[in-house]
Order: structure tokens, then sequence, then C-alpha cells
């Protein structure tokens, strides 16, 4: 059997015309419109990607550098994070990070300390420390509103409030003006009593000022507790959670409940148009015979 004869395409006139000119010199054939823009699409994508990929690893890096600052170890260096550290490196780097953070945790406790347990009495101190300044604090109420009196000191005022609007009688230990003095403004008053029992009872009863004979009192003094940090965070939050469940409360209650005056007007738009009803009687009167 004899060998088949190989196909050739045909050359174009130009190389034909020259046969130095190798088939690599021949231009390419330009890309079509839409290859182009599916191209650039891809990239656009693949950039995006990589945008939401660097803000994942931004906030991970900040969690991680605040649960190691809670062990007592310094912050992810900045050369790590940014990756400008080789390729050849980074696995050693990987596996070195680990123990050279936890060696800096160990010379920085006692020998016999762990991370675990310098962890747990990091939080068993905060919440201690926390503990500690609620109690000092039981004993404490801000009276927000109370001018100075030039008669009498705050002490003085705090006592006669006490009296006068709530009906109490507390020994008062100490007041102190909170914060810095603003012309214009009256600066919250700390007042200090004896027990927390008495702190208590008026804190219990500082909605009898909304009540007061005295329209200043009334609209402007108020009285709340010496709050830590950590409770006024929490007692803000409750109080988003109530208004939040209290407007979808309202928001479903305004879709179950019809409308009275929505049901009057569709029944006054069923009837008969151009009739009116006579005073004087039961029946429909068209309206031209009614004028």
């Amino acid at each position: 059997m004899g060998r088949r004869k190989k196909s050739s395409a045909p050359v174009p006139a130009a190389v034909a015309a020259s046969p130095d000119r190798s088939v690599s010199d021949v231009d390419e054939v330009p890309r079509s419109p839409a290859g182009s823009s599916s191209c650039r699409d891809k990239v656009e994508e693949l950039c995006a990607e990589i945008q939401r990929q660097r803000d994942v690893i931004s906030v991970l890096t900040t969690r991680l550098n605040f649960v190691l600052s809670m062990f007592g170890i310094d912050e992810i260096p900045a050369s790590w994070q940014h990756g400008e550290a080789s390729k050849c490196n980074a696995q050693e780097q990987a596996t070195t990070m680990p123990v050279v953070a936890f060696d800096r945790a160990r010379s920085a406790l006692s020998s016999d300390s762990s991370p675990k347990a310098s962890f747990q009495c990091a939080v068993l101190s905060t919440v201690f420390r926390e503990k500690q300044q609620q109690e000092n604090r039981s004993k404490n109420f801000v009276v927000t509103g109370l001018s100075p009196n030039v008669h009498n000191d705050d002490k003085t005022s705090a006592e006669l409030l006490c009296q006068n609007e709530l009906n109490l009688s507390p020994e008062v230990t100490s007041c102190r003006r909170l914060g810095k003095l603003i012309p214009g403004k009256v600066q919250p008053l700390l007042v200090s009593v004896r027990t927390a029992e008495q702190a208590t009872s008026i804190i219990a009863s500082a909605r009898q000022l909304r009540r007061s004979s005295d329209a200043f009192v009334k609209a402007n003094v108020y009285i709340n507790p010496d709050l830590t940090k950590a409770q006024a965070d929490a007692a803000y939050q409750a109080r988003c959670h109530r208004r939040q469940a209290h407007a979808a409360h309202n928001k479903q209650s305004a879709l179950r409940v019809p409308d009275p005056d929505h049901r009057i007007a569709s029944h006054s738009s069923s009837a008969t148009p151009g009739s009116s009803l006579h005073p004087a009687t039961s029946e429909f009167i068209p309206s031209s015979a009614a004028s």
C-alpha cells in the first residue's frame, strides 16, 4: 500500500510571493471584540475576588492580634501581614511564628505558667475588677440637670431634692461634679450615700420626678445609677433591643388591624354613582332630583 499524501493548508499570497519568509513571520489574526470583553470581565472578577480575600485577611489579622494580646504576645509583624517575605521562607515562617510567639509569652510569665493559665488569670482579673467597681458604685447615683445653687452647696441640694421630691432622707457622704465645666451646660452630680440600700431606694423612686410640682425639676432633673462602662454598654444594647422589638410589634399590629376609615371609604365607593341619601328618607334619591 502506498503512503497517504499529507494535505497542505492554503498558503496566503504574501507568503507564496516571498518564499524566504517563514510561517512564524505571518501577522497574528486579531481577536474578536467579544473575546476581548470576556477576558476583561474575567480579570475584573479576579481583581474583585482578590480584594475580598484581602479584606477577610485584614479582619482575621485584627482578631488574631487581639487574642495574642490576651496572652501577652506581640502583634504579627507587618512584613508577614503584607506578604513581603519570600515564597521560599513562607513555610519556615509559618512554622517558627507560633514557637517564637509562645517563647515570648513564656519569658514574660513565670516559669510555671502557661498561655492558657495566663489567659484565664487575665479573664478572672477583669471580672474581679468589674465586680469591685460595681460594688464601689452601688452606693452612688448620678443627678443630671441639677444646677448649682448659690445658697446651698451640692450636698445640701442633693439632700433637699431627695427629701422634697422622693420623700427620702439618705445620708449623703460626698458629692462632686463630673466632666469639664462648659458654659451654658450643667455638669452631672455624682452623689455617694452611706449604704447601697439607700442608693437603690433613690434610684427606684426616681420616676417620681416626672410628677414633680416644680416645673424645672419635672422637665430637667433625672436620677440614674452610677454604671461602669460594661454596665452602660449592656444597658444600651438592651434599650436598642427593646426599641426594635417594640417597633416590630407595632408594625405587625398595623398589618393585622384593618383601618376603619378604609372600610368606610370602600363601603361608600360600592354605592350607586351619582346618588345620595336624603336626610328625611331611607331611600336613595338621585343627585339630580335632590338638587
